[in-house]
């Protein structure tokens, strides 16, 4: 009775408070499982979690990973995509796609994604794995350089890698 007499907007937020109760539940019991090893029946509280709330972008990077640590990045990577393409441009969804880029080894594209991400959006975090990206590649592109003999050329590239994590302890350890 009481339900009845809640209006529609009321009804609508009691319904999407719900469902993260209950995909919240559900990640519960995959750590559970995951911290007895028990990765696949993880992997199916995860699915089921992402089935109840299909627009927690954490969640679906979390079941990515898990994927992806049992050997099926393709899987978690079109996880991420179909996400992304059911959210557009959404800033979250951009940066999780990054750092499954960026685990997976996938630096350039890793830096391509968040660059799609505009700067007024970018969190900390956002930016602080743009910078390490950048350096990381730079880092690559120098060596390079350095083996083909262009000293010269490695020697710019390392100062611009350097004016990149000026100001971040982290980051100029990198270079």
């Amino acid at each position: 009775l009481a339900f009845a007499q809640l209006t529609f907007a009321q009804r609508r937020a009691l319904g999407a408070s719900l469902k993260r109760i209950e995909s919240t539940l559900l990640q519960d019991q995959a750590d559970l499982r995951l911290a007895k090893g028990q990765q696949d029946e993880a992997i199916k509280y995860l699915e089921q979690a992402v089935r109840v709330d299909a627009d927690d972008t954490r969640l679906h990077f979390k079941l990515a990973k898990q994927y992806a640590q049992r050997g099926s990045i393709a899987m978690g990577l079109r996880l991420l995509d179909d996400f992304l393409a059911r959210h557009p441009n959404d800033p979250e969804a951009l940066y999780s796609l990054a750092q499954y880029q960026s685990d997976m080894g996938d630096a350039g594209n890793a830096l391509k994604t968040l660059n799609r991400i505009e700067d007024a959006k970018r969190t900390r975090d956002m930016t602080l794995l743009q910078q390490r990206l950048m350096i990381k590649n730079l880092a690559q592109d120098t060596k390079s350089l350095m083996l083909s003999g262009k000293k010269n050329e490695a020697v710019k590239m390392l100062s611009k890698a350097e004016d990149i994590g000026s100001g971040n302890e982290e980051l100029i350890l990198m270079v």
